[in-house]
C-alpha cells in the first residue's frame, strides 16, 4: 500500500508497517492518525502508547497491545525502531511473535516505523524476505521518494503559509541545491519563505534562494550524475548552470563529480557481488540513508558503465588542471556520459 491510500476512509484497527525514504511524510501521517483517532486530545493521554528503542521490550509491547481502550473505541500503539535491516534474527522473531496478539484484538491501531535507508523492502515484483516476514502480521505502507511534480506542489503549499508563491524554475533551483529529502527541504523552505515575506516579496526569487538557502555540494553533484543516469542530459546541464552562476571553482566541482561516480561504481560492484547496502555503508564509511540512495541509483547500470564514466571524469579532471578551459571540460563530459 502507498501512503496516499492509507488514510482514505475510516481508520481500520490493525497493524501497519511504515517504511520507505520519506521520513517527513511518515511523521506527518502519524500526526494525522493521532488527530483522526483522538479529536479530543485528552483521550490520547489514556489511549496512546509510544515505544522507541530505549523503552521497547516484547513484554511492554505485549502489555500495551492487550490493554483495553479507555473511554473510546480504539487505542494507538506506536513503535519506532532504528534499523530493520540490522535486527538480529532472534529480536525480529520475538517482535513478530508479540505482534501476533493483534489478530485477537479489535480495538488497536499499531504502527511500526523504520527510518529511511534502514529497511530494504526489495521491489514490487520481488519483495525482500524482510518485508515478507513483517507482512504476515502487518500491512506494509510505503513512503517513497517523491517525484519533482509532487515536491513542487508540496513546496508551493508550504510557502503559501508565508504569503509567497514559487515558480517551477525556482523550485527546481531549490531542489538542485538542497536535495529531495523533505525534512531538509522543509527547513530551507521555512528560511526562504520568512526571508521573502520579510522583504515584501510575493514570489520567491532566485536572489532570495541565493541569499538564505544552505546548499549541499554533494547533492548538486549527485543530482547531476542522477540526471545522466536517467537520460536527462538537459537536467545535468541545468545543474551545471546553477554552479556556474554561483561562480564555483570548476576543479572543486569536478572533484565532487568524481567522488559521486566513484561511490556509484563501488555500489554497483557491491550489488553485483550480492552484498547489501549495510556492507556498502560500512565499507564506504557512509551514513546508511545516503548509502541507500547510492545503492538504488546504482541499479540503473552495471559496474562497467560506472568504471567507464569514472575514467572519463578523470580525463576531464586532467584537462581542468592542465589547461585554462574553465567549465568546458565538464560541459564536454556531460555530453559523453
Amino acid at each position: 500500500m502507498i501512503y496516499t491510500d492509507f488514510l482514505k476512509g475510516n481508520m481500520v484497527p490493525g497493524g501497519y508497517l511504515f517504511f520507505g525514504e520519506e521520513d517527513y511524510l511518515k511523521q506527518h501521517t502519524l500526526k494525522q492518525v493521532r488527530e483522526m483517532l483522538f479529536p479530543d486530545g485528552g483521550m490520547a493521554d489514556f489511549n496512546r502508547f509510544v515505544f522507541t528503542e530505549e523503552n521497547y521490550t516484547p513484554a511492554s509491547l505485549s502489555d500495551a497491545l492487550l490493554a483495553p481502550a479507555m473511554m473510546t473505541d480504539v487505542k494507538l500503539v506506536e513503535l519506532s525502531l532504528p534499523d530493520g535491516d540490522g535486527m538480529k534474527e532472534k529480536e525480529r522473531t520475538l517482535l513478530l511473535e508479540t505482534l501476533g496478539i493483534l489478530a485477537d484484538t479489535g480495538d488497536t491501531v499499531f504502527i511500526l516505523t523504520f527510518p529511511a535507508g534502514t529497511f530494504d523492502a526489495g521491489t514490487a515484483k520481488r519483495p525482500s524476505a524482510l518485508l515478507r516476514s513483517f507482512s504476515k502480521v502487518l500491512t506494509p505502507v510505503e513512503f517513497p521518494e517523491q517525484t519533482d511534480a509532487r515536491l513542487q506542489k508540496w513546496m508551493e503549499r508550504h510557502l503559501s503559509d508565508y504569503g509567497v508563491t514559487l515558480s517551477p524554475a525556482v523550485g527546481g533551483m531549490i531542489r538542485n541545491a538542497v536535495g529531495r529529502n523533505m525534512l531538509r527541504l522543509s527547513g530551507e523552505l521555512a528560511k526562504v519563505g520568512a526571508y521573502a515575506a520579510a522583504h515584501g516579496m510575493t514570489e520567491v526569487t532566485e536572489a532570495a534562494v541565493s541569499a538564505v538557502v544552505s546548499r549541499t555540494p554533494e547533492e548538486d553533484a549527485f543530482q547531476l550524475a542522477n540526471c545522466l543516469l536517467e537520460g536527462n542530459r538537459q537536467g545535468a546541464y541545468d545543474c551545471l548552470s546553477l554552479r556556474i552562476r554561483r561562480k564555483e571553482d570548476p576543479i572543486l566541482l569536478m572533484a565532487q563529480i568524481i567522488k559521486v561516480y566513484s561511490d556509484l561504481a563501488a555500489a554497483a560492484v557491491f550489488r553485483e557481488e550480492g552484498r547489501d547496502k549495510r556492507d556498502f555503508a560500512a565499507a564506504m564509511k557512509m551514513h546508511e540513508y545516503r548509502a541507500g540512495i547510492y545503492y538504488r541509483a546504482a541499479e540503473s547500470a552495471d559496474s562497467g558503465y560506472f568504471q567507464n564514466a569514472l575514467e572519463k571524469c578523470l580525463e576531464a579532471d586532467g584537462q581542468l588542471k592542465s589547461l585554462s578551459m574553465g567549465y568546458i571540460p565538464i560541459e564536454r563530459l556531460i555530453g559523453t556520459l
